[in-house]
């Protein structure tokens, strides 16, 4: 059975109301990330024909290709998806940057804003 994206999500959920210390808090908008990041992957790939082949700029691949789409939603989820993937790239990778509560917060929202657009997204698809 295929991994289903949105329980990384949960997870980061998770570790957001159960815990306070920095590597939860990192972990959760890391979580967070690949959570939408998965489940819109697929749309993606199929939607402007990328290929997954081997591909290391998948990631900012598919964010350039929702952000220049003539579909606003698209445009709209490929903003919140560059968004968020600054937020998982300050929580991966710097350890200046301070992370709070409300940052990992504005984080899961806007992967559960992600996944919003996709669902919409997969029913104009039809």
């Amino acid at each position: 059975m295929a991994f289903d994206w949105k329980e990384y999500i949960k997870f980061s959920e998770e570790l957001y109301n159960s815990k306070t210390d920095e590597a939860s808090l990192r972990s959760a908008i890391s979580r967070a990330y690949y959570g939408a990041f998965g489940t819109i992957r697929p749309y993606c790939i199929s939607r402007f024909n990328i290929s997954s082949k081997s591909n290391p700029e998948i990631h900012r691949t598919i964010i350039e290709k929702l952000k220049t789409s003539g579909n606003k939603l698209e445009y709209s989820t490929g903003n919140i998806l560059s968004s968020l993937r600054d937020d998982r790239n300050n929580a991966d990778y710097s350890s200046q940057f301070n992370i709070t509560k409300s940052y990992v917060n504005k984080a899961i929202s806007n992967s559960r804003s992600v996944i919003s657009n996709f669902e919409t997204l997969k029913k104009e698809d039809v």
